[in-house]
């Protein structure tokens, strides 16, 4: 079995292609796991605290919103939202620094065209994959109506919108 290390001619070891590869599936399968897996419990601990901090008003969405984005979105953004998560190398395309979405608009946060990034529901898909998941599907797996799916999602964008550095 291959060990997915071999040593060049100068002694330092160098990893393979094999082994770069054995372990960006072995990434990629634990991101789908934790992306699709889990109980029933879970998926209802998901909704509480977010429908709650929503009726708190905008603070309370944002919060609810963070919470959210450190749970499925840092991993790959990082939690300070810059694009430096831990899976980052792994993807095809380097995740955007998600601080700067305003500054590249002149100042006004893109809402639309983040809110269905993030969906994924409706993004055509002819150029090619998305690394990204689509969250609209799995909140909507999660048990909400399309409004409670809506809801989770703006929570995310307020968050955002509130981390924009101009």
């Amino acid at each position: 079995m291959k060990s997915g290390i071999t040593e060049t001619t100068s002694g330092i070891a160098e990893a393979s292609e094999y082994g770069r590869t054995w372990r960006r599936t072995a990434l990629i399968a634990v991101i789908l796991l934790a992306i699709v897996g889990g109980d029933a419990g879970a998926a209802e601990s998901l909704k509480t605290p977010a429908a709650e901090a929503t009726n708190a008003g905008p603070e309370g969405g944002v919060a609810a919103g963070r919470q959210r984005f450190e749970r499925n979105c840092a991993i790959c953004h990082g939690f300070d939202a810059r694009g430096n998560g831990p899976f980052a190398e792994l993807l095809n395309v380097k995740p955007p620094d998600l601080t700067l979405l305003s500054r590249a608009q002149g100042g006004d946060f893109p809402f639309t065209r983040i809110y269905r990034r993030i969906d994924g529901r409706d993004l055509p898909l002819a150029h090619g994959t998305r690394d990204m998941p689509i969250w609209g599907s799995r909140l909507k797996r999660e048990g909400g109506d399309e409004t409670w799916v809506r809801g989770r999602i703006f929570e995310i964008m307020l968050y955002l919108e509130s981390l924009q550095q101009l």
